[in-house]
């Protein structure tokens, strides 16, 4: 198991690139067992690591008594490159006294640098020197494909959020259109008594424009704690099958806080919406004819 993950995933401690023996690293929940602050080992501790065989059979054989260098950063419940938030992570020597073998299923190559030009050297030396029965997956591969998902699901939320906009909009509309059966008689009767048209008009875009800001102050908050709770949910529950294997990628879904301004967009964008759609009932009722107005049932 390699001891050299990129170096951004140090947190705390150090990572040796060549470890010897008597060296553990720990994941960020190793170090951290409640993620609540409270630490279940510190850095520089002495540590006992017992493999399932020797809990078993009590042998003194699978034992490996360790200092704990460093921890990895948080990771997130996906990892493709092998490392996890709840792994702890040990020389290779003592990996293949644990398991009685010196067989792995995955390797992973830290690269100098993230050229293509690099991974593309390093894939053509891996597929030679294991005679091409490898599956190799580089980071820029795996960023790619991802993009590419994001990028559909970000078409398809804005197809879902303009479908909805639509919907919202024709609702507005229909609200303000049944107001304006429903106060006919009122109105002819203020515009018998000598209420402009445009003042008719005013009142109806003032009831829309109430309408456009509470829906995008509500709207905001509540989008906002709804993409807290789809992520907590998909943070603790997300896992990817990779070649066979159940892996943790280095994936992690973060909200970032409530943004003053985001809000104050989606304000102003239900207020430009409301309106929009409210201009055509407006209109109808401020050239609404008082007598005809008045007649009306």
């Amino acid at each position: 198991m390699s001891l050299s993950p990129p170096p951004t995933f140090a947190q705390r401690g150090t990572i040796p690139t060549n470890p010897g023996n008597g060296v553990i690293i720990v994941g960020a929940k190793v170090l951290d067992l409640g993620s609540n602050g409270t630490a279940f080992v510190q850095i520089g501790d002495k540590v006992t690591v017992m493999s399932s065989a020797a809990m078993s059979s009590k042998s003194s054989g699978m034992t490996y008594n360790a200092t704990v260098k460093g921890s990895l950063g948080t990771i997130g419940p996906l990892s493709l490159g092998g490392l996890s938030d709840d792994a702890i992570y040990i020389p290779i020597t003592q990996a293949e006294a644990f398991f009685g073998t010196d067989h792995s299923n995955a390797i992973i190559v830290k690269l100098q640098d993230g050229e293509q030009s690099t991974m593309n050297e390093v894939s053509a030396a891996l597929k030679e020197a294991f005679n091409d029965q490898v599956d190799i997956a580089s980071p820029k591969v795996i960023e790619n494909v991802v993009s590419r998902v994001f990028f559909t699901l970000d078409l398809f939320l804005l197809g879902v959020g303009g479908i909805t906009l639509l919907i919202a909009g024709i609702g507005i509309m229909n609200t303000m259109m049944v107001s304006l059966m429903e106060r006919t008689r009122e109105i002819g009767t203020l515009k018998s008594l000598g209420l402009k048209n445009r003042t008719v008009l005013s009142i109806f875009i003032c009831e829309a424009s109430f309408i456009g800001l509470l829906g995008g102050y509500l709207g905001s908050i509540l989008g906002f704690l709804t993409a807290k709770v789809i992520a907590e949910l998909l943070n603790s529950s997300i896992a990817l099958e990779w070649y066979g294997l159940t892996a943790y990628a280095g994936i992690l879904i973060s909200i970032p806080p409530l943004n003053i301004m985001m809000v104050l967009a989606a304000i102003v964008f239900g207020l430009l919406v409301s309106v929009s759609f409210s201009l055509y009932p407006a209109w109808r009722a401020s050239r609404l004819n008082p007598v005809d107005a008045l007649r009306h049932e």
